[in-house]
């Protein structure tokens, strides 16, 4: 069986035999080596030539994930969890190498299961880009979902998660959108 990126592969050479979800060669990367993600998430390259075998362990299958229903508790209070994308939201394409901003709110819940005893959760992805990518029509529209949910009498405060980049100018034009709207809104993002 030939392995295709996205495999998860075992690498024989003379020396050790390495596991991992194969991946494509970034073009900086000389042409002759293969690259592996590990288990513990670092990409390594090998040098074609000491390669003796490679053995596709299991064929590169894409996850089905079933979203999580957030349910209402009486008593607690109800947080807005808007998601905008950046690296906080992104997951790894073993069959790219790259990161795509795909995270849902939900998928932060997920995670952190202890929220959902905090307060009454409403999720919403708004959109999925990187921080970089971000331009004033992106800071209106988001101010827009931000005074959408804080105008919502069952909404107590709001949580924003984006990329790193660009945290500072998004809080910067909010303070500014959003001056008149007395409800905490809370930025995090993954990198600070």
């Amino acid at each position: 069986m030939k392995p295709e990126y996205g495999d998860a592969v075992k690498i024989h050479t003379d020396e050790q035999t390495y596991e991992g979800i194969l991946m494509p060669r970034p073009e900086i990367f000389e042409k002759d080596h293969t690259i592996i993600k590990l288990d513990n998430g670092y990409n390594i390259g090998i040098d074609n030539n000491k390669i003796r075998k490679i053995d596709v362990v299991r064929k590169y299958q894409p996850k089905k994930e079933e979203k999580i229903k957030l349910h209402y508790k009486k008593g607690l209070p109800t947080v807005s969890i808007l998601s905008f994308g950046g690296t906080i939201s992104s997951r790894v394409d073993y069959k790219t190498g790259g990161v795509y901003a795909d995270y849902t709110a939900e998928d932060f819940v997920e995670m952190l299961p202890e929220l959902k005893n905090a307060a009454n959760l409403k999720a919403e992805k708004v959109m999925g880009i990187m921080s970089e990518d971000m331009s004033p029509q992106e800071w209106s529209l988001m101010a827009k979902h931000i005074a959408k949910e804080l105008n919502d009498n069952e909404v107590n405060g709001v949580v924003v998660t984006q990329g790193t980049d660009t945290l500072h100018f998004s809080t910067a034009a909010m303070s500014f959108f959003l001056r008149n709207l007395n409800k905490p809104v809370i930025f995090t993002a993954a990198l600070l």
